[in-house]
């Protein structure tokens, strides 16, 4: 198997509106469909009926993550091949909002250890919740227990360490450095300029802090962990990375989009958020009004209220400007 017969299989592996319940327990799920293999070889045409695996899905009663069975190859092949790099997606539709969610061990220690400042600190957990459960990693190290050389390197979100068995089944730790982002727009819709500007900022970020990262935590390899708000977001980065991007920036860097279009406040939204404005930024969202906005405007008046925000949204244009000014997707 090679990454050039992954490549050009379409990634997204359920429609983004179907319902999703609650489940008890973890436990995985593979999704088949039946295809027609015409079998050249025999005389007569019989075609013969072949069960394929399309889709796996991992679920708990506070979320459910879903990828294709190529999405899921393609990610552990460029994982274990230390020079490859590409882009995959999923999809996460959580049923809580994130204090209500049981996370494991390491994405709780992330939830309650300082960090290097910002607002995300929800989506690096869930980012470490979600590569747990999908690829058994663990946690070694959070933001702050992390150290560069020279001082004020480009830095990174998180190290794990992932256990491959190879052909002689040998077990081996490797270490991965994580950075997550979030991929949204403020006040307008999201474009390629800003796949762009995203793209090259963070993965700069990436190649610049694995050379300078120190031992214990040394990798070669890193993940850039994206979560995009709306499903055209995926398309739109998947274009830019492998139209636009030159080998600098791919590097050997795993890029994972998750796409999470649904009961998504929480992941894009700081914790100070309240749980009444959280619904009504859900009900926002679910009217297509861009979210990001009010997360901006609570940053600088957290004693608006949401109904105040909208009413100021409506009365200022001049709050277009922060769409041309914000670089920090």
């Amino acid at each position: 198997m090679t990454l050039q017969n992954l490549e050009n299989v379409d990634p997204h592996p359920l429609d983004p509106k179907m319902e999703i319940n609650s489940y008890p327990t973890i436990y995985k799920e593979f999704d088949t469909k039946i295809v027609i293999n015409n079998n050249n070889n025999n005389n007569n045409n019989d075609e013969e009926k072949v069960k394929v695996t399309t889709k796996h899905s991992i679920h708990t009663k506070d979320y459910k993550i879903v990828q294709s069975i190529t999405e899921d190859m393609k990610a552990n092949y460029i994982l274990e091949q230390g020079e490859e790099s590409g882009l995959v997606c999923n999809y996460i539709t959580p049923m809580k909002n994130y204090h209500d969610i049981e996370l494991c061990e390491g994405a709780n220690r992330m939830m309650h250890v300082p960090n290097a400042g910002g607002n995300s600190v929800n989506s690096e957990a869930l980012s470490f919740e979600m590569l747990n459960k999908m690829y058994n990693a663990q946690l070694e190290a959070t933001e702050m227990e992390l150290e560069y050389y020279p001082l004020g390197s480009k830095i990174t979100d998180y190290a794990i360490s992932i256990e491959n068995t190879d052909v002689d089944n040998n077990v081996h730790k490797t270490i991965y450095g994580v950075s997550v982002s979030r991929a949204m727009k403020y006040l307008g819709v999201f474009n390629h300029d800003d796949a762009r500007r995203l793209l090259k900022k963070k993965l700069f970020g990436v190649n610049e802090s694995t050379k300078a990262v120190q031992q214990p935590y040394i990798w070669n390899k890193q993940i850039l962990h994206i979560f995009a708000e709306q499903d055209y977001i995926f398309d739109i980065l998947k274009d830019v990375y492998y139209n636009e991007l030159d080998d600098y920036y791919r590097n050997n860097t795993l890029v994972i989009i998750t796409v999470c279009n649904k009961n998504n406040s929480w992941i894009f939204f700081d914790k100070h958020i309240s749980n009444s404005d959280l619904i009504k930024l859900n009900l926002f969202n679910n009217i297509g009004t861009d979210l990001s906005f009010f997360t901006l405007l609570t940053t600088h008046n957290n004693n608006s209220t949401l109904e105040d925000l909208t009413t100021h949204n409506n009365n200022n244009n001049n709050l277009t400007t922060h769409n041309n000014n914000n670089n920090n997707l």
